[in-house]
Formats: structure tokens, sequence, C-alpha cells
């Protein structure tokens, strides 16, 4: 039997949260090289999106299968990102998705790892990730009232008959 609830995060997948500056400024460094954030250390608005959406919809895709059969499920790890994004903890939303990364036994991606050493770019991302998220959640859910409307329908009508 798997063991569908051992969760690993690499050190490197938090260590431009909790490092020195010599880490900190290689991080922006390659944030810079890659675009993420312009030489003036400005985060990229177009970037930091397109970076969102090629990680967003894998990632809430994975955790909505291995959290389906949990109350809440998806929306409660939804709406616990929503709270900590109302409350501008960035970083704090930064390490529960990487919590959640290792959950679904996945490696953070290497930029995605380095904007923390950002905060203006990690700022940017986040309300991208979390726009992107809602979408997904909303996407689900039209997906789910298709289904149920189409079992419905298909469904063989009952006879009242006496």
């Amino acid at each position: 039997m798997k063991k569908s609830y051992v969760s690993h995060v690499d050190f490197s997948e938090i260590n431009t949260v909790s490092t020195d500056e010599l880490t900190k400024e290689t991080a922006l460094a390659r944030l810079t090289e890659v675009g993420a954030i312009t030489a003036k250390g400005r985060p990229d608005v177009n970037y930091l999106n397109a970076l969102s959406g090629k990680v967003s919809a894998p990632f809430c895709g994975k955790l909505q299968r291995r959290l389906s059969r949990r109350r809440d499920g998806v929306t409660g790890v939804y709406s616990l990102l929503q709270r900590m994004y109302g409350d501008k903890e960035y970083t704090a939303m930064y390490l529960y998705i990487a919590i959640m990364y290792g959950y679904l036994e996945w490696q953070v991606p290497e930029i995605l790892s380095l904007l923390p050493a950002s905060p203006e770019a990690l700022k940017v991302f986040m309300g991208e990730f979390m726009a992107d998220f809602e979408e997904f959640l909303r996407d689900m859910t039209a997906e789910t009232d298709a289904a149920e409307t189409a079992n419905s329908e298909s469904a063989p009508a009952g006879d009242d008959s006496e």
C-alpha cells in the first residue's frame, strides 16, 4: 500500500526565506536573469502572471485529486491561503504552498522557490496565484454542476402510477 501522507520539503525550497545575504543576493540575481524582476528589483507583472499560470493549474489539479475525499478538500486550502493573503502574509503563504508541494510529492519549481528573496515579487505572484486558484475553483464547481445536471437528466423517471 502506498503511503499518501508522506511529505517532503527540501531545504533549498525554503532557503531564501531563512538564510544569509549572499543566498538572497544570488536568488535576486537569478530572478533578474530570468526576468521575474527588473535590474532595479521591481517585479515584472507579466512574467509573474505567466509563472502563476504555468504552476497553478497542475498544482491545484493534483491538490484537488489528493484532497477530494477530505472534508473541505481543496477549498479549505484556498480559504487558508485567502486569509493569509488578506493579512498580507505572503511569506507564510509561500511556506504553506511549499508544504503542499511536499504533500503532493513534488518539488517546488526553482523560480518559485526564489521569490521570497524579493518581497514585492512574492506579493505580485501571490496575487496572481490566488486569482488562478479562484478561477480553478470556479471551473471545478461549474464542471461538478454540469455533471450533476447531466446525471439528473439521464436518470430514468420514476413510475408514479399506482
